[in-house]
């Protein structure tokens, strides 16, 4: 009888572990947890891999044009040290135009509730030996398609934890200014000497928007639609600039801006893209080049779509 009753649990053991593999692990994911965190865990970027040599100088250019130029007392242990030998691993994430800085969730705003317009953003952790290495300072570059004479500064992230994972704004204190973009052979830059940390790190400035000025809603189909299942995000492109719609009204299922100084100016072009997963299922709606009217209310019916679909929508923003 046991050896009956192990046979049977084997034979049920290998059909379930043949009906998993049978399963994508996406599927099996999105109909268990927090399905819009997951949707996220698939959206955002795959750092790119660099190593270097603590102690020399040493440049890293990245896919999109970043430059991080270490020179010899560029690294240091979580004691203060100085690394002088040795090799550092660099992971590079970079974040250019709206649709990386919505994929990995990076928003153009500060914690004290200002936009800003963007010039770039990218996340740079180094490593070594498996621990976290800190610096004493470097440079940093973020490549620009054309001459700029707007100025840029660097503002440095901070993470906070909602529903859908991690989310990225910048701190108020910014560090290093510039006045314009610097030429270096045939690209440009808006180029910073000193740049005093890793993790989150943006290259932009804070934005004033001319008057008059509205608040931006969007409307959803019915309460299912909630904080929960659901992001909303507004892109200014003359800017290119990103925020989050935080505030949720279940009454009547809209999202709106969360504070005043993230009003748009009447006149002004906007793109709205909505997205988010429920029921086993992804969901996306884009509203691309979208007038800002006095009172503006946008009414949203997100469709079902694949990650490929959300992540090619997401490229062309």
């Amino acid at each position: 009888m046991l050896k009956r009753n192990l046979a049977t649990l084997s034979l049920l053991f290998g059909t379930l572990m043949v009906l998993l593999s049978a399963c994508k692990k996406e599927d099996i994911i999105l109909n268990n947890g927090n399905q819009l965190r997951y949707l996220f865990l698939h959206l955002q970027t795959t750092p790119q891999s660099f190593t270097v040599t603590a102690g020399i100088d040493q440049t890293v250019t990245g896919n999109k044009g970043t430059l991080l130029k270490f020179g010899p007392q560029s690294f240091k242990d979580a004691q203060g040290n100085l690394i002088s030998s040795g090799t550092i691993n660099i992971e590079l994430t970079e974040m250019y135009k709206p649709g990386d800085m919505i994929a990995n969730r990076v928003a153009t705003t500060t914690v004290g509730q200002r936009r800003l317009q963007s010039g770039g953003s990218v996340k740079v952790v180094a490593s070594m030996n498996g621990n976290e290495v800190f610096t004493s300072g470097y440079s940093i570059g973020f490549q620009q398609p054309a001459y700029s004479d707007k100025p840029m500064a660097l503002f440095y992230g901070v993470e906070q934890v909602d529903s859908a994972g991690t989310r990225v704004v910048w701190g108020d204190n910014t560090g290093q200014q510039v006045m314009e973009t610097t030429k270096i052979s045939t690209n440009t830059f808006y180029l910073f000497d000193t740049c005093t940390a890793f993790n989150w790190i943006n290259c932009d400035y804070f934005y004033s928007a001319p008057d008059p000025k509205t608040q931006v809603k969007v409307t959803l189909p019915d309460n299912s639609y909630d904080a929960f299942n659901t992001q909303v995000y507004i892109v200014f492109p003359a800017i290119n600039s990103v925020s989050s719609m935080d505030i949720y009204d279940p009454a009547n299922h809209v999202f709106s801006l969360s504070h005043d100084n993230y009003m748009l100016p009447v006149g002004a072009t906007i793109h709205i893209v909505t997205l988010g997963a429920r029921n086993g299922s992804y969901f996306m709606d884009v509203q691309k080049n979208v007038t800002v009217t006095q009172g503006l209310n946008v009414s949203v019916t997100p469709a079902t779509h694949s990650i490929d679909d959300i992540q090619a929508a997401l490229g062309g923003l």
